[in-house]
């Protein structure tokens, strides 16, 4: 087993973050990161402008290009597009994204483990993305939002997966696209 890089990494302990005493970020103490009540604000300011970023660029000529990618790639290569540079920038954005938030969980926790980057974690992600629709902007924070609601309410006696389960097949199978998806379906119904 490599324990060359224990010190550095933590391996499977992961490692605490440990700010000086006298040092601070952005005004906040180690003891203020770690309560909501003060943390808030560094969290919503990266989401509302990240929220802003995202919807610009999916409005924008390289947002209809991914469209049109994700729709058909090679239809959109045989038009003469380059598809590899649009899919990297996609990816970069998303990382930077990804990272930030990495970097604000890192920062409220003050622990980093490689727990957080288990497949329970990311399938968590994914699930309440899903169930608050994948096809809009609002949708995976509504998603979220219910989830981090049920985490709140519901997990007494373990049971948060279960109902996270439950809430996944109700939505796979009665409201595809999701709860934003199936609100939009029938706004555009009622305004027929």
């Amino acid at each position: 087993m490599q324990t060359s890089f224990r010190p550095l990494t933590g391996a499977y302990d992961g490692l605490s973050i440990d700010l000086a005493a006298d040092s601070s970020f952005l005004g906040l103490s180690s003891a203020h990161l770690q309560d909501p009540g003060r943390f808030w604000p560094v969290v919503w300011v990266p989401l509302a402008v990240g929220i802003v970023l995202v919807w610009l660029v999916g409005r924008s000529r390289f947002g209809t290009t991914l469209e049109g990618i994700r729709e058909n790639e090679e239809r959109m290569r045989f038009s003469g597009y380059n598809t590899f540079l649009p899919r990297l920038g996609a990816f970069v954005l998303s990382g930077l994204l990804a990272s930030l938030g990495g970097a604000l969980f890192a920062l409220n926790a003050a622990y980093v483990s490689p727990d957080v980057l288990s497949f329970s974690q990311a399938g968590d992600s994914l699930i309440a993305a899903m169930v608050g629709g994948l096809g809009t902007l609002v949708g995976p924070l509504a998603g979220t939002a219910l989830y981090v609601w049920g985490q709140a309410r519901l997990n007494s006696g373990a049971n948060l997966h279960l109902y996270t389960g439950i809430a996944l097949i109700v939505v796979l199978v009665f409201l595809p696209g999701g709860i934003t998806g199936t609100l939009q379906r029938l706004w555009k119904r009622v305004k027929r």
